[in-house]
């Protein structure tokens, strides 16, 4: 039971290029993510299973694309894991645009110097997801800057 267990999680690190620092904080911003976004849904009366279904299944599919860009990096580059640590940086800085915002909107001040590296990696695509952090039962601050 043991050799199976750890031939999943090394194919698994395989398939992700290995267990590095980048991996590592992307890991802990979507579990700081997932925490802080379900401490938001409860102030905000908003919490379902729904919202657990939808979060789990975007960690599985952040998670794809890494070890995509890391297949790429391989067999296609062959040098280095440029594609891997683009899309982990990507994954990382929209992480925690997102933990960001709902901590914003709990009502903690932001230090506009953390905001404004994370905004240098984010995607402006990311903006529609702003809705997301809507609490209709507080008057719904959308965003930072208060739009």
């Amino acid at each position: 039971m043991k050799t199976i267990a750890a031939a999943i999680w090394k194919g698994i690190g395989c398939f992700l290029g290995g267990f590095d620092g980048p991996l590592t904080a992307l890991v802990i911003f979507m579990i700081l993510n997932c925490i802080i976004k379900i401490v938001y849904l409860l102030s905000c009366k908003r919490y379902s299973w729904k919202e657990n279904v939808r979060a789990v299944g975007r960690i599985l599919l952040i998670f794809v694309m890494v070890g995509l860009a890391n297949i790429l990096d391989v067999q296609l580059i062959d040098r280095g894991s440029v594609l891997r640590i683009a899309v982990i940086l990507f994954y990382l800085s929209c992480e925690g645009r997102e933990i960001l915002l709902y901590v914003h909107n709990l009502g903690l001040p932001v230090p506009d110097r953390l905001w404004d590296v994370l905004q240098k990696y984010a995607d402006p695509m990311t903006d529609r997801e702003d809705n997301d952090l809507r609490c209709k039962s507080s008057g719904g601050v959308q965003n930072r800057d208060g739009d």
